[in-house]
């Protein structure tokens, strides 16, 4: 019994360290590919690239590939009202990667201004890649138990922090490749959809539509409360927050399951111009514009910084 006892503690004790023990930041972030990569980007653009960052946008892929950041910053440049503005918008949904990311930049820079996208609906989980490159300290951030894929998240977590302990003890720890060096983050995308997508995506919903839209704002609960913890961060550091709305092609101008009203106590709500719904051509799918329709937006989000930098900040 007693063996069992101290095995049990044993393994107790080494899955704690393991849990909590650091390991150098070029092993989690090399552990990542594909989409995940962007992560080593926007952590070099912090940390090593010298250029200022005035406005920074956060965001899921509607934001990656949305925000034209390099025109938008021209548009005002030309204007008369210069400032250096960069897309952290990363790939796939999950807020709480947004708050890591949004942590790392206030600990190191001072924005005049963040910029957070909003959807139609707050998706219901973490983001995948946050057990890559997080600590547990983000790891349970905010309300983990309303996020159904936390278990598993912890488990990957757990995983790859076992991994990194035997690659360091046998000497076999991956060095980070060379990031991409950029000072703008806009990805966009080039396909264009077709008339028969599109005229599919604008019909009605569906049989299932108003069950679906249902569950979706019953499940927001999770992604509103990392949005305020958001918004904390950066007024902590005396930061303005606005929002960015970049739905799907489904709700532009429609009844939405979590409605721009949830956002505007948190901050004022850059709106998507119902003008460009009616363009098949500026769309990838029905929740991403493509680089045409990521042009065609930047003058109107060029026109909302125009407006907000011209307002007096409310936090001072």
């Amino acid at each position: 019994m007693n063996r069992i006892f101290y095995f049990i503690l044993g393994c107790a004790i080494a899955v704690s360290a393991i849990f909590w023990v650091k390991f150098p930041k070029a092993e989690r972030f090399a552990s990542l590919g594909g989409d995940g990569a962007r992560l080593g980007e926007l952590d070099h653009r912090i940390e090593m690239n010298p250029k200022p960052i005035d406005i920074a946008f956060f965001g899921s892929s509607h934001t990656a590939t949305g925000v034209a950041d390099k025109m938008i910053e021209g548009l005002l440049g030309a204007t008369g009202t210069p400032f250096s503005i960069v897309n952290f918008g990363t790939f796939y949904m999950g807020r709480d990667l947004q708050l890591f990311e949004l942590k790392r930049l206030l600990s190191r820079r001072k924005p005049r201004l963040v910029v957070i996208e909003v959807t139609e609906h707050e998706y219901e989980f973490g983001h995948e890649h946050l057990p890559y490159i997080g600590d547990p300290s983000d790891l349970f951030c905010c309300k983990f138990y309303l996020d159904p894929y936390f278990p598993k998240h912890i488990a990957l977590y757990l995983k790859l922090q076992a991994t990194h302990a035997l690659q360091d003890a046998t000497g076999n720890a991956p060095s980070l490749a060379p990031v991409d060096t950029w000072d703008h983050g806009w990805r966009p995308y080039m396909r264009q959809w077709s008339l028969a997508e599109y005229a599919a995506a604008m019909g009605p919903p569906g049989r299932w539509g108003g069950l679906k839209e249902r569950i979706h704002a019953k499940a927001s609960a999770y992604g509103l409360d990392v949005v305020r913890r958001m918004l904390a961060e950066a007024r902590a550091k005396n930061v303005r927050v606005a929002f960015l709305y970049l739905p799907s092609i489904r709700y532009i101008g429609r009844k939405t399951p979590v409605g721009r009203d949830e956002y505007t106590p948190f901050g004022p709500v850059i709106d998507f111009p119902l003008a460009l719904r009616d363009e098949p051509g500026i769309w990838y799918d029905e929740a991403h514009l493509n680089q045409q329709g990521a042009e065609k937006l930047a003058p109107f989000i060029a026109d909302g910084l125009r407006n907000l930098l011209a307002q007096a900040s409310p936090n001072q």
